[in-house]
C-alpha cells in the first residue's frame, strides 16, 4: 500500500522530550537541522526501514477526528508549510504531557516532513514523528601523536527505531493514513493511544487479522470448556486451511465449512458480537483475505498439545488433506493404567 523508494527529508527538526512524570522537562531546538546528503540518506533509512507491519491506521476521537490534537497539527503542517517548526513545537508539548508514567523513557524527538510517499500508486507528502529512547555504548579509537588509545561513546544505534509514526497526507477528511511502529509493545497504548491517538483502518487486513484473533479467543473461552485440546488446536488449524485455500472470506461459508458442528455455529456468531462490542469493532461479513497478515497470523497459532508428562505434540495444518488431524489421530484411555493415550499413524519417519 506504501512505499518510500522515492522519498526525501525536506525539514528536519531535533527535539528532546523527557519524562513528565519525573519532572525532567523538554529541550526545544532553535532551529531546523541542516542535513548533508550522506546524513540524509542514514537518517531517511533509520526512520523508514523499519515499517514491515501492512496495518494501517487513522486519527481517531470520540467526538470527532477534529477534536484529535496531533490530526490538527499534522493538517496545519500539510495546508501550510511555514508552520512547520513552530507546529514541531507543540507536538513536542503534547508528547510531554502523555508522556506521565514513570516507566516512560526520555529521548530525542525527530519531526520530519517527507517528500514522494507512494501510497495507493500516489505520491503524497508525509510527516514524520520519531522517537529515540535506547543507548548503545560504542567503542571508540582516538589517535594522539601516532599513539591508538581506546575509549567508549554512548550513542543511537540506526539498526532500530524505538517509536516512530508516518502520518500520509491522503484521506485527510477521514483522519489521514497512518502507519506506526513501537520497539516497547508494553509502552503501545502511551503511544498509540494517550499521544497519536489512532485506530485501525478496517481494510482487508485489519478483517483478516481480526477474525483470526477471534477464532483464537473462540477457541480459549467457548471450545476449551467443552471440547479436548485435540479438538481446540483441529478448529485452529482448519480456521488457518480456510484462510490458506480461499481468496475470499464469507462469514456463512466458514461457519459451514470450519465449525462443522452446528451447535457451535450459532455460539460463534454470538460470541462474534460481543467479541466486537468488547473490542470497540466493527466487521465485515465478507471481504478479500490479506495473505500477508494471515502468514503473520500464523506464527501466533500455536498448533500443540501440551501433556502433563511433559510430551508435546505439535499439530500442523495439511492444506491438502483438511481432516488428517481426525484421521491420524486417536485419543483413548488405558483402564490398567488409568491414564489418556493419543495414538499416531503414519507411514515413515522424516
Amino acid at each position: 500500500m506504501f512505499s518510500f523508494i522515492e522519498a526525501a527529508i525536506d525539514s528536519l527538526v531535533l527535539h528532546k522530550v523527557g519524562n513528565k512524570h519525573l519532572a525532567e522537562g523538554t529541550t526545544t531546538s532553535k532551529e531546523l537541522l541542516e542535513v548533508n546528503e550522506t546524513l540524509h540518506d542514514l537518517l531517511l533509512n533509520y526512520f523508514l526501514g523499519h515499517f514491515k507491519s501492512e496495518d494501517i491506521f487513522k486519527f481517531h476521537h470520540h467526538a470527532g477526528v477534529t477534536m484529535n490534537d496531533v490530526y490538527q497539527y499534522c493538517k496545519q503542517i500539510f495546508d501550510d508549510r511555514a508552520t512547520f517548526y513552530d507546529v514541531s513545537v507543540l507536538l513536542l508539548k503534547h508528547l510531554y504531557e502523555k508522556s506521565d508514567h514513570p516507566k516512560i523513557k526520555s529521548g530525542e524527538l525527530y519531526i520530519a516532513y517527507i517528500e514522494n510517499c507512494l501510497v495507493e500508486d500516489e505520491l503524497v507528502d508525509a510527516i514524520g514523528i520519531f522517537k529515540s529512547e535506547n543507548k548503545e555504548v560504542y567503542l571508540t579509537f582516538p589517535e594522539d601523536h601516532k599513539k591508538v588509545s581506546i575509549a567508549t561513546s554512548e550513542g543511537v544505534s540506526t539498526r532500530k527505531l524505538d517509536k516512530g509514526a508516518v502520518i500520509f497526507n491522503s484521506y485527510k477528511d477521514d483522519g489521514f493514513r497512518i502507519i506506526t511502529t513501537d520497539m516497547n509493545t508494553s509502552e503501545s497504548k502511551y503511544w498509540k493511544e494517550s499521544f497519536l491517538g489512532i485506530d485501525n483502518v478496517p481494510d482487508n487486513t485489519f478483517h483478516t487479522k481480526t477474525y483470526l484473533n477471534l477464532c483464537k479467543d473462540f477457541v480459549k473461552k467457548v471450545y476449551a470448556k467443552e471440547e479436548d485440546k485435540q479438538e481446540q488446536v483441529s478448529f485452529l488449524n482448519k480456521s488457518i486451511e480456510y484462510f490458506e485455500n480461499n481468496d475470499e472470506f464469507g462469514l456463512d461459508d466458514f461457519a459451514e465449512k470450519v465449525i462443522e458442528k452446528p451447535e457451535y455455529e450459532e455460539k460463534f456468531k454470538t460470541f462474534k458480537q460481543k467479541y466486537e462490542e468488547r473490542k470497540g469493532l466493527e466487521t465485515e461479513p465478507e471481504f478479500v483475505i490479506s495473505k500477508s497478515a494471515l502468514e503473520t497470523m500464523r506464527k501466533k497459532f500455536k498448533s500443540i498439545i501440551k501433556l502433563d508428562t511433559k510430551v508435546e505434540i505439535k499439530v500442523n495444518p495439511n492444506p491438502e488433506e483438511p481432516n488428517a488431524n481426525e484421521k491420524y489421530m486417536e485419543k483413548g484411555y488405558d483402564k490398567e493404567k488409568g491414564m489418556y493415550f493419543y495414538k499416531i499413524f503414519f507411514n515413515r519417519e522424516e
